[in-house]
């Protein structure tokens, strides 16, 4: 099973970043899957409290109320989100959100890691730092993952 891993597409985030755009790629996206196909992960500070609600990006569809947390880059560093994805017998993950050279490339790597099919989809993937880019999508390609902008 294949599923859409949303990451970071929060105001907190998205405050710092050209995003024009980034909703209506993300929206097209998540359109293709069903709503069980669609998780998100949304940063929180270290020293937040868990219980702080993260407040997604104006106007991105939120259509499943799988949400998981993270304090570092690679979403897999909370280890629910990996045993979620073994209990829905996942074995490939689309990832799209914020930042390419942050975020998104730990959460690839992450991915790769635990030995799931990896794509990172740029249509829906902004980054802080656009030309170092570049570079990440090699290192990326390299390492194995599927780049791709549909």
């Amino acid at each position: 099973m294949k599923v859409l891993l949303v990451v970071d597409v929060q105001t907190n985030v998205m405050k710092r970043r050209n995003t024009e755009g980034l909703i209506e790629a993300c929206n097209d996206i998540i359109s293709r899957y069903t709503p069980e196909q669609v998780i998100y992960v949304v940063h929180k500070l270290p020293w937040e409290r868990a219980s702080k609600k993260k407040e997604f990006g104006a106007g991105l569809a939120v259509v499943s109320d799988c949400v998981f947390d993270k304090r570092e880059s690679n979403a897999f560093s909370n280890p629910e989100l990996l045993q979620k994805l073994q209990k829905l017998s996942v074995d490939e993950v689309e990832i799209i959100g914020i930042d390419g050279n942050y975020c998104i490339k730990e959460t690839a790597l992450g991915a790769l890691e635990n030995g799931l099919k990896t794509t990172v989809n740029t249509r829906a993937v902004v980054s802080k730092n656009e030309k170092a880019f570049g570079d990440t999508e090699q290192c990326l390609r390299d390492a194995g993952v599927n780049i791709t902008s549909k």
